[in-house]
């Protein structure tokens, strides 16, 4: 699948930076094994993982996308993909339209 692009912070800067709405993005390349050592370093040497808020496939088969201010992430992608996600046991899953409302009081399992 090649590298992903991760939008956060990472240890390779590609020199290009993503502004979406009133977000700024550090943008960064690499494996996807990647994705789990993203985060803050600090002094002492404690790590705190901030995970990437969108990633993407080099050849853009699917699309994750998280946000700070969210309680949800969104995976776009092909309808196998839905699929496969929908059925891991493990997930609170479901199949998402454009239409659907983001908003504190839009899920209808877990309320405000």
């Amino acid at each position: 699948m090649g590298g992903l692009r991760l939008a956060g912070l990472g240890r390779a800067p590609t020199g290009l930076d993503l502004r979406l709405d009133q977000r700024a993005f550090l943008v960064r390349h690499g494996p996807i094994e990647d994705v789990g050592h993203v985060g803050w370093r600090y002094p002492g040497g404690r790590f705190e993982p901030e995970p990437p808020t969108l990633v993407w496939p080099s050849d853009r088969a699917w699309f994750l996308a998280g946000d700070v201010d969210l309680d949800s992430t969104y995976i776009g992608g092909s309808a196998a993909l839905v699929t496969a996600v929908l059925a891991q046991p493990g997930l609170e899953a479901w199949p998402a339209d454009t239409t659907d409302r983001v908003s504190i009081d839009s899920d209808s399992i877990n309320g405000p």
